[in-house]
């Protein structure tokens, strides 16, 4: 045979090694191995949900006063979950069976004949198409249980991250005071730096935090020490004014997502306002219009798991006036666990 006889030969085979390995591919692709292991794996999750709930109890998380409800009904029902969606697996399975043979016949007599090689790969074309389609309807049947796995992992991951920060905080709350949220960020102005802004039911402050080097080698830090340090703090019912902006860079490069608060000029010791900008969030514009306010009306009160008083700030069972000198105390908000006398420097006790 000449050479320019052997080259349609080298082509089909080139052509008939690429229908095989697609073939190969496809029909282990058939045993939907992809959609098993997403049913295996929302299992496992929706299995752990109740515990890490627990543990987020356990270690003080407050709020989100459905997690467990959520979580234990989300168990409950997974069963029906799983089996519609094995379903879909099972019904789909004859026909992708049938496809799978249908394509290894066809390649069975066409080794030796190209003009065979577009007829098996248009049968390749319907496996691969049911394949994806099955895939997809077996993730639409677990859309509905994945958003709501992902919800309660969101709001678990969220109490985790606040949780850590409380724990390693310079300050500790006050008895009846609970952590609602924390939110990495930069102290801009008078005390600048690093650190992490927190909220809870009760007051916003900012920890500025630092590594310092408390060993040195050469030129070298080779041991250092978290320092941290609260630069500011106000009882959440101070808050006046609340701003979120958004100062972007160039094409984007550098944004700045700020938080802008204004303190009432007779909250004592409360700064006059701050600037925090948030760092890895973007969710400024969240805290402002939304977190802050909902916080300092009390209505996240109703989140609470063991809340036993009402969400509003009782003012009429508030000291008025001071019991040493009986002069006027200054105006209480909510959040505030003191207040001191301007005339007679009496410290007050407010019941909260």
């Amino acid at each position: 045979m000449s050479k320019t006889s052997n080259k349609p030969d080298i082509s089909v085979a080139d052509s008939y090694k690429k229908i095989v390995d697609r073939w190969e591919k496809l029909s282990a692709e058939a045993k939907l191995p992809s959609a098993r292991s997403a049913i295996t794996s929302l299992e496992s999750q929706v299995e752990k949900l109740p515990a890490e709930v627990v543990d987020v109890r356990k270690r003080g998380y407050a709020f989100a006063k459905t997690l467990e409800n959520d979580a234990k009904k989300l168990r409950s029902r997974w069963n029906l979950e799983e089996r519609a969606a094995k379903k879909v697996i099972h019904d789909a399975d004859p026909n992708l069976k049938k496809l799978v043979r249908d394509a290894e016949r066809q390649l069975g007599v066409s080794e030796k004949r190209r003009d065979l090689h577009d007829d098996v790969d248009r049968k390749l074309d319907l496996l691969e198409d049911e394949i994806e389609d099955v895939e997809k309807r077996v993730d639409e049947s677990l859309r509905d249980v994945r958003v709501e796995v992902n919800e309660i992992q969101h709001k678990l991951r969220e109490a985790t991250k606040l949780l850590d920060a409380l724990n390693e905080a310079s300050f500790k709350l006050f008895p009846n005071e609970h952590g609602v949220a924390v939110r990495p960020g930069e102290n801009i102005g008078r005390h600048e730096g690093e650190g992490i802004l927190f909220l809870t039911d009760q007051r916003i402050l900012f920890e500025r935090r630092e590594k310092k080097a408390t060993k040195k080698r050469l030129f070298f830090t080779v041991e250092s020490e978290l320092v941290a340090e609260v630069v500011w703090q106000a009882p959440i019912g101070s808050i006046v004014e609340m701003t979120a902006k958004d100062k972007g860079g160039f094409i984007g490069i550098g944004d700045k997502d700020l938080l802008m608060l204004t303190f009432a000029d007779d909250a004592k010791d409360a700064p006059e306002k701050v600037t925090v900008r948030f760092r890895k969030y973007s969710d400024n514009e969240e805290w402002a219009e939304t977190l802050l306010p909902y916080v300092k009306s009390g209505k996240i009160a109703g989140e609470r798991i063991d809340v036993v008083k009402s969400a509003e700030f009782d003012t009429a069972n508030l000291p008025t006036t001071c019991p040493t000198c009986k002069a006027a105390l200054p105006k209480i908000y909510r959040g505030m666990h003191q207040v001191e006398c301007e005339f007679c420097g009496t410290v007050v006790n407010i019941d909260v």
